[in-house]
């Protein structure tokens, strides 16, 4: 963890999310099968836990999902009334979750780590390897 960041953690101690120095709070790890509120089509978070980004001065949240999407949207989202979702769980859990659907996140693809797309280290021992890969690289 780099300095200047603060990991945010459930009751039980288990950790949720990162509020970084880019004032991005990133859940990672999420199984949109599991996790992705179907109901209303979108995530949800805990009203208590978003006030407290909020009052942390965090701008964006972003969740990263085991399927390799990120997405990412605008904190006040959550608080506008005609974008986000009320909603008590009927269970008896004491919590309020606010559901922004997904048409108000922003989805992208994770992208490879350089490993994935690099050659590896036995072939860049050859001296043309770098410039197949460079060529192939810069074509359009």
């Amino acid at each position: 963890m780099l300095e200047g960041e603060k990991v945010i953690k459930l009751s039980n101690g288990k950790k949720l999310g990162v509020v970084c120095r880019d004032l991005v709070f990133r859940i990672f790890g999420r199984d949109e099968k599991k996790h992705l509120f179907r109901i209303y089509n979108g995530w949800a978070l805990n009203k208590e836990l978003l006030e407290d980004l909020r009052n942390m001065h965090v701008e964006f949240i972003e969740i990263h999902t085991k399927q390799g999407n990120i997405y990412k949207t605008n904190i006040v989202n959550f608080f506008d009334k005609e974008k986000a979702i009320y909603y008590k769980n009927t269970k008896g859990e004491k919590d309020i979750q606010l559901v922004l659907p997904l048409s108000f996140w922003f989805k992208k693809k994770k992208r490879g780590n350089l490993r994935d797309i690099l050659p590896a280290e036995e072939e860049l021992a050859h001296p043309n390897t770098l410039k197949k890969y460079v060529s192939k690289t810069t074509k359009k």
